[in-house]
């Protein structure tokens, strides 16, 4: 009996050491999800997506704020973690849509959209928690410490006197290439232990303009994408691109330096080919004689139209075609005053680097064969086959000069 009874004593001590040691197994496991607002992933159940607008009407000169709570906002299927209703942490992910109504606007209205974002001193919004353009997240919204900036135009005669701008957000889970980013990004998420998000402040202003898009510089905005090419921004998560918003015939402006291990940055670049072959743009050229005169030949090609350039600029052209015939580049500018880009190499180059001067602004292409001292007839034909290339390199002060949607790309030299 009294074995028995020491048995049971046993048992019963060891059940309430064994049960101490799941709660605090349990404790200190919460306890680090807490730490990152998290619990484990659960369950094979698709939330419902709700769409949540931010509607708009404006008129001449008005100013509105609207307040957006995130958490209303959630998309479940977009989410890495599983969060209680209610509450933004990381992991989630949302996203509301911007609707701006100019319906009852007998006038040209541009309009500007201020989210007021505060992220410079970390009281607002965490650092971590991005804006994006699209629905994959992979095109973050630039902004600068406490502003993304969202422009646009509504003619008073469009047919469509709406503009539904999506934003989507994601506080993601884990943040960073490296393990010295993600100890880093852990602590600045750690920093919102217990703390509240704010309300994202939308301030819209609108006021009335010119219809004429050649006078209205919002009627000729674009998104430049920042591509990082493999590096990365600090305040945009593991988003490799960045959209900014430019005026045709403005500056580029404040451009962000992103960062790569092993490598150093060498500045922005443009990414597309910023010369036309298209036939239908080239015609037969013309050269200069000794007394100033045009003489038509045929070896010579040029573009029809002037290329808008940007002064103290860095640009470069480089031509190849499949004859291995190389092709001598000259670059023309300046509607008013003709200049070479630079002296005649004597030699033909497939490809030439320059700066525009000053008074720059315009460019016209000419190519020519060119195999040892014979010239070979030319014909706009030819630019079919050629890999022809125009890219210039971007800075803060350089003009916008590409009329559409278009990127720039992170020129890396390894260290």
């Amino acid at each position: 009996m009294k074995s028995d009874t020491t048995n049971k004593k046993h048992n019963k001590i060891l059940s309430i050491v064994i049960f101490i040691i799941l709660v605090v197994a349990i404790v200190l496991i919460v306890g680090y999800a807490y730490a990152k607002y998290v619990t484990s992933q659960s369950g094979e159940a698709q939330a419902e997506i709700a769409e949540w607008n931010v509607a708009i009407s404006i008129n001449d000169n008005t100013n509105e704020n609207v307040e957006v709570d995130l958490a209303n906002t959630r998309n479940k299927e977009k989410e890495e973690a599983d969060v209680q209703d209610g509450y933004v942490a990381p992991g989630t992910a949302g996203k509301f849509n911007i609707e701006v109504n100019a319906e009852n606007s007998d006038v040209s209205l541009e309009y500007e959209i201020n989210m007021n974002v505060d992220y410079g001193n970390n009281e607002k919004f965490p650092k971590n928690l991005v804006f994006y353009s699209d629905e994959n997240m992979e095109n973050a919204f630039y902004h600068t410490d406490n502003t993304i900036e969202l422009n646009g135009f509504i003619g008073y005669n469009d047919s469509k006197k709406t503009a539904t701008i999506p934003i989507y957000w994601k506080w993601a889970y884990e943040t960073g290439t490296t393990d010295m980013e993600k100890e880093k990004n852990d602590e600045l998420d750690s920093y919102w232990l217990g703390k509240t998000i704010e309300p994202l402040t939308l301030k819209v202003v609108a006021k009335q303009v010119n219809t004429n898009q050649d006078e209205n510089p919002m009627a000729n905005q674009y998104a430049v994408t920042l591509d990082t090419n493999g590096g990365t921004l600090e305040g945009y998560g593991d988003s490799g691109k960045v959209i900014k918003q430019v005026s045709y015939g403005g500056q580029y402006g404040e451009l962000p330096e992103p960062t790569r291990e092993g490598y150093t940055f060498k500045g922005w670049q443009t990414a597309e080919n910023l010369i036309s072959t298209d036939v239908s743009d080239w015609e037969q050229g013309a050269i200069n004689t000794n007394n100033g005169q045009l003489v038509e030949n045929n070896h010579r090609i040029r573009l029809k139209e002037y290329l808008k350039i940007s002064p103290n600029t860095n640009y470069e052209i480089s031509v190849q075609n499949s004859n291995n015939i190389k092709i001598r580049v000259l670059c023309i500018y300046d509607k008013n005053k003709v200049f070479v880009n630079s002296e005649d190499p004597g030699t033909a180059m497939s490809s030439q680097k320059f700066t525009t001067k000053e008074n720059a602004s315009f460019m016209k292409i000419s190519l020519r064969y060119h195999d040892g001292d014979d010239n070979k007839n030319i014909s706009v034909e030819a630019i079919e086959q050629a890999n022809l290339k125009l890219i210039a390199n971007v800075k803060e002060s350089t003009l916008v000069t590409i009329n559409k949607n278009h990127t720039l790309t992170a020129i890396w030299e390894k260290n």
